[in-house]
């Protein structure tokens, strides 16, 4: 899933003056946690246990935002 989308989410944040490989960092650290619900949960359990997961990805996105932005 990410394979796709890296290229298009390095794209806003290099145009937004973050730095080239973000992008890689932010997909890497993604793929890990999804991997790690996975790990831990049974096939039952997987949608429940990812829309926990995603769900605390806002404060994902805004410090990866304070971290574009210098802040």
């Amino acid at each position: 899933f990410y394979a796709g989308w890296q290229s298009k989410i390095d794209a806003v944040i290099t145009s937004a003056g973050g730095a080239t490989g973000k992008a890689d960092q932010w997909c890497a650290e993604s793929k890990e946690r999804l991997l790690a619900v996975a790990g831990r949960t049974d096939k039952r359990g997987l949608h429940e246990a990812i829309r926990a997961e995603t769900a605390r990805w806002g404060e994902r996105t805004e410090q990866l935002v304070s971290d574009i932005l210098g802040g």
